[in-house]
Protein backbone atom coordinates (compact mmCIF):
# COMPACT_ATOMS: atom_id res chain seq x y z
CA UNK A 1 0.00 0.00 0.00
CA UNK A 2 1.33 3.50 -0.91
CA UNK A 3 1.92 6.08 1.64
CA UNK A 4 1.05 8.90 -0.54
CA UNK A 5 -1.90 10.84 -0.78
CA UNK A 6 -3.96 11.06 -3.89
CA UNK A 7 -6.52 12.96 -6.26
CA UNK A 8 -8.30 9.82 -5.84
CA UNK A 9 -8.08 9.72 -1.97
CA UNK A 10 -9.22 13.56 -1.90
CA UNK A 11 -12.22 12.64 -3.70
CA UNK A 12 -13.38 9.79 -1.78
CA UNK A 13 -12.82 11.84 1.03
CA UNK A 14 -14.87 14.56 -0.21
CA UNK A 15 -17.39 11.85 -1.18
CA UNK A 16 -17.98 10.70 2.69
CA UNK A 17 -18.12 14.16 3.61
CA UNK A 18 -21.49 15.02 1.73
CA UNK A 19 -24.22 16.13 3.63
CA UNK A 20 -26.71 13.18 4.63
CA UNK A 21 -29.22 13.02 1.91
CA UNK A 22 -27.22 14.11 -1.13
CA UNK A 23 -28.06 13.00 -4.29
CA UNK A 24 -24.32 11.18 -5.00
CA UNK A 25 -24.50 9.88 -1.55
CA UNK A 26 -28.21 8.17 -2.23
CA UNK A 27 -26.30 6.72 -6.10
CA UNK A 28 -23.45 5.15 -3.81
CA UNK A 29 -26.15 3.64 -1.56
CA UNK A 30 -28.02 2.28 -4.76
CA UNK A 31 -24.76 0.86 -6.05
CA UNK A 32 -23.43 -0.60 -2.62
CA UNK A 33 -26.81 -2.37 -2.54
CA UNK A 34 -26.57 -3.36 -6.49
CA UNK A 35 -23.28 -5.00 -5.61
CA UNK A 36 -24.67 -7.35 -2.70
CA UNK A 37 -25.20 -11.17 -3.78
CA UNK A 38 -27.84 -11.94 -3.84
CA UNK A 39 -29.56 -8.58 -4.65
CA UNK A 40 -31.85 -6.87 -2.16
CA UNK A 41 -34.61 -6.21 -4.24
CA UNK A 42 -36.96 -5.37 -1.69
CA UNK A 43 -34.23 -2.69 -0.15
CA UNK A 44 -33.58 -1.43 -3.75
CA UNK A 45 -37.46 -0.89 -4.79
CA UNK A 46 -37.67 0.54 -1.68
CA UNK A 47 -34.86 3.47 -2.71
CA UNK A 48 -35.97 3.79 -6.36
CA UNK A 49 -38.47 6.37 -7.18
CA UNK A 50 -40.95 3.76 -9.03
CA UNK A 51 -40.87 0.38 -7.09
CA UNK A 52 -40.74 -2.36 -9.84
CA UNK A 53 -39.85 -0.50 -12.47
CA UNK A 54 -36.19 -1.47 -12.70
CA UNK A 55 -37.25 -5.14 -12.73
CA UNK A 56 -34.96 -7.58 -11.00
CA UNK A 57 -32.07 -5.39 -10.67
CA UNK A 58 -30.20 -7.79 -12.35
CA UNK A 59 -29.31 -5.25 -15.07
CA UNK A 60 -28.61 -2.53 -13.30
CA UNK A 61 -26.40 -5.00 -11.08
CA UNK A 62 -23.76 -5.45 -14.24
CA UNK A 63 -24.45 -2.17 -15.40
CA UNK A 64 -22.83 -0.61 -12.65
CA UNK A 65 -20.09 -3.49 -11.92
CA UNK A 66 -17.08 -1.02 -12.55
CA UNK A 67 -18.23 2.10 -12.51
CA UNK A 68 -16.92 5.24 -10.54
CA UNK A 69 -19.17 7.39 -8.62
CA UNK A 70 -19.54 11.55 -9.21
CA UNK A 71 -20.03 14.05 -6.35
CA UNK A 72 -21.18 16.44 -8.32
CA UNK A 73 -25.16 17.21 -8.84
CA UNK A 74 -25.42 18.09 -12.55
CA UNK A 75 -29.12 20.26 -12.58
CA UNK A 76 -30.99 22.61 -14.95
CA UNK A 77 -32.17 25.84 -13.02
CA UNK A 78 -35.97 25.62 -14.64
CA UNK A 79 -35.78 21.96 -13.01
CA UNK A 80 -35.11 22.38 -9.26
CA UNK A 81 -36.68 19.02 -8.69
CA UNK A 82 -34.42 16.95 -10.59
CA UNK A 83 -30.80 16.13 -10.53
CA UNK A 84 -27.90 14.20 -12.50
CA UNK A 85 -25.33 12.27 -10.74
CA UNK A 86 -22.58 10.94 -13.50
CA UNK A 87 -20.71 7.41 -13.27
CA UNK A 88 -17.51 6.73 -15.11
CA UNK A 89 -15.15 3.81 -15.85
CA UNK A 90 -12.66 4.27 -13.41
CA UNK A 91 -11.01 1.03 -12.68
CA UNK A 92 -13.63 -0.28 -10.28
CA UNK A 93 -13.06 3.48 -7.90
CA UNK A 94 -15.85 4.37 -5.53
CA UNK A 95 -15.39 7.78 -6.80
CA UNK A 96 -13.88 9.79 -8.89
CA UNK A 97 -11.72 12.97 -9.08
CA UNK A 98 -11.02 13.73 -12.32
CA UNK A 99 -13.72 14.71 -14.70
CA UNK A 100 -13.96 11.94 -16.93
CA UNK A 101 -16.86 11.19 -19.59
CA UNK A 102 -19.32 9.84 -18.27
CA UNK A 103 -20.54 6.16 -19.04
CA UNK A 104 -24.09 6.82 -17.53
CA UNK A 105 -25.89 9.29 -15.32
CA UNK A 106 -28.40 8.51 -12.68
CA UNK A 107 -31.59 10.66 -12.76
CA UNK A 108 -32.64 11.58 -9.61
CA UNK A 109 -36.05 12.92 -8.46
CA UNK A 110 -36.94 14.97 -5.10
CA UNK A 111 -40.00 13.40 -3.88
CA UNK A 112 -41.73 13.40 -0.37
CA UNK A 113 -38.21 14.52 1.33
CA UNK A 114 -36.18 12.81 -0.88
CA UNK A 115 -33.85 12.17 -3.49
CA UNK A 116 -34.85 9.08 -5.51
CA UNK A 117 -33.20 7.35 -8.61
CA UNK A 118 -35.80 7.25 -11.35
CA UNK A 119 -33.52 6.26 -14.25
CA UNK A 120 -29.89 5.10 -14.97
CA UNK A 121 -28.62 5.46 -18.38
CA UNK A 122 -29.42 8.48 -20.20
CA UNK A 123 -30.52 11.43 -19.09
CA UNK A 124 -33.98 12.27 -18.36
CA UNK A 125 -34.98 15.66 -19.33
CA UNK A 126 -37.09 17.22 -16.72
CA UNK A 127 -40.41 17.28 -18.76
CA UNK A 128 -40.11 13.59 -18.68
CA UNK A 129 -39.49 13.80 -14.86
CA UNK A 130 -41.64 16.36 -13.79
CA UNK A 131 -44.83 13.35 -12.87
CA UNK A 132 -42.26 12.16 -10.39
CA UNK A 133 -41.31 15.29 -8.73
CA UNK A 134 -42.99 16.66 -5.83
CA UNK A 135 -41.33 19.84 -5.00
CA UNK A 136 -38.01 21.64 -5.62
CA UNK A 137 -35.00 19.70 -3.96
CA UNK A 138 -32.54 21.22 -1.64
CA UNK A 139 -28.96 23.21 -3.76
CA UNK A 140 -25.86 21.59 -2.62
CA UNK A 141 -21.96 23.68 -3.29
CA UNK A 142 -21.85 20.44 -5.53
CA UNK A 143 -24.14 21.42 -8.09
CA UNK A 144 -23.09 22.05 -11.16
CA UNK A 145 -26.06 24.07 -13.71
CA UNK A 146 -26.25 23.28 -17.07
CA UNK A 147 -28.44 24.82 -20.35
CA UNK A 148 -30.61 22.10 -22.26
CA UNK A 149 -30.99 24.73 -25.32
CA UNK A 150 -27.06 24.31 -25.48
CA UNK A 151 -28.29 21.40 -27.91
CA UNK A 152 -30.85 19.99 -29.62
CA UNK A 153 -34.32 18.58 -27.72
CA UNK A 154 -35.85 15.52 -29.75
CA UNK A 155 -38.95 13.33 -28.88
CA UNK A 156 -38.14 9.58 -28.71
CA UNK A 157 -41.44 7.37 -28.96
CA UNK A 158 -40.77 4.25 -28.04
CA UNK A 159 -43.28 0.84 -26.29
CA UNK A 160 -42.48 2.16 -23.21
CA UNK A 161 -43.79 5.66 -23.89
CA UNK A 162 -42.90 8.95 -24.75
CA UNK A 163 -39.29 9.93 -23.99
CA UNK A 164 -37.43 13.22 -24.33
CA UNK A 165 -33.15 13.66 -24.84
CA UNK A 166 -30.89 16.47 -26.16
CA UNK A 167 -28.36 15.71 -28.22
CA UNK A 168 -25.43 17.07 -30.01
CA UNK A 169 -27.70 17.73 -34.10
CA UNK A 170 -30.27 16.01 -35.31
CA UNK A 171 -28.62 13.05 -38.39
CA UNK A 172 -31.09 11.11 -40.23
CA UNK A 173 -28.34 8.28 -40.58
CA UNK A 174 -27.36 8.17 -36.93
CA UNK A 175 -29.67 6.15 -34.87
CA UNK A 176 -30.45 6.87 -31.02
CA UNK A 177 -29.96 4.08 -28.33
CA UNK A 178 -31.70 3.99 -24.85
CA UNK A 179 -29.87 1.51 -22.82
CA UNK A 180 -31.78 -1.23 -20.97
CA UNK A 181 -29.10 -2.92 -19.07
CA UNK A 182 -24.96 -3.68 -20.23
CA UNK A 183 -26.14 -5.56 -23.29
CA UNK A 184 -29.16 -4.49 -24.03
CA UNK A 185 -30.93 -1.22 -25.45
CA UNK A 186 -33.49 -0.01 -28.21
CA UNK A 187 -32.95 1.69 -31.09
CA UNK A 188 -34.20 4.63 -32.72
CA UNK A 189 -34.18 6.07 -35.43
CA UNK A 190 -35.30 9.91 -36.83
CA UNK A 191 -38.71 9.94 -39.07
CA UNK A 192 -38.36 13.10 -40.70
CA UNK A 193 -41.24 14.99 -38.73
CA UNK A 194 -41.60 16.73 -35.54
CA UNK A 195 -43.97 16.77 -32.49
CA UNK A 196 -44.05 19.86 -30.73
CA UNK A 197 -41.59 21.15 -32.72
CA UNK A 198 -39.36 18.89 -31.67
CA UNK A 199 -37.56 16.32 -34.22
CA UNK A 200 -39.17 12.67 -33.78
CA UNK A 201 -37.07 9.33 -33.59
CA UNK A 202 -39.25 6.32 -33.05
CA UNK A 203 -38.67 2.51 -31.68
CA UNK A 204 -36.90 0.37 -34.23
CA UNK A 205 -35.82 -2.78 -32.42
CA UNK A 206 -33.61 -4.01 -29.75
CA UNK A 207 -30.27 -5.30 -30.05
CA UNK A 208 -27.89 -7.10 -28.02
CA UNK A 209 -24.65 -5.61 -28.55
CA UNK A 210 -22.21 -3.67 -25.77
CA UNK A 211 -23.93 -0.09 -25.01
CA UNK A 212 -22.14 2.87 -26.36
CA UNK A 213 -21.01 5.35 -23.79
CA UNK A 214 -23.77 8.41 -23.00
CA UNK A 215 -21.71 11.37 -23.80
CA UNK A 216 -22.93 15.03 -23.38
CA UNK A 217 -23.17 17.54 -20.91
CA UNK A 218 -25.17 16.13 -18.45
Amino acid sequence: MSDSWTEADDAELAHYALPEGHPAAVVAQLVRLLRQTPLPVSELNDLIRVPGSWGDFSDAAAFVADLAIGSRTRRHKDDPGVVYVSLVEDEGSKVYAQALPPKALVTLVWHEGAWRPLLLGAPASGQVAAPYVSGAGPMYDTDVLFEWSDEVKIVMVGPGGTYHRAIDKVDPAVPLYRVLGPSRREVYHYQGRQQDGMPVYEYVGTDERQMPDVGGSH
